[in-house]
């Protein structure tokens, strides 16, 4: 039998964690544009936060673009399953 390839898809933990990184650097840089942009204190908050507005583009942007690989997605999705090659080679 064999396996129907679907394309890539990016596991829902994944997607949160995506999320919630983005909106956390959206809010630590709208927090610091409300409350210390005009005295030009706390300067760290900015590339931090556009740290973690970034990283999620990135990374997604790196999964799609490198192309549909099945041999990668096999080593991400597909669980060995010894107890079958076992059973096969035992009844061979």
């Amino acid at each position: 039998m064999e396996e129907v390839y679907e394309g890539k898809k990016i596991p829902a933990a994944a997607i949160l964690l995506f999320l919630l990184s983005a909106v956390a650097g959206a809010v630590l840089l709208i927090w610091w544009i409300l409350q210390f942009h005009q005295s030009n204190d706390q300067l760290w908050m900015v590339p931090v936060s556009f740290i973690f507005l970034g990283s999620p583009v990135m990374a997604c942007f790196s999964f799609f673009a490198s192309g549909d690989s099945r041999d990668t997605l096999q080593l991400l999705y597909k669980v060995p399953s010894l107890a079958s090659d076992c059973k096969e080679k035992i009844l061979v």
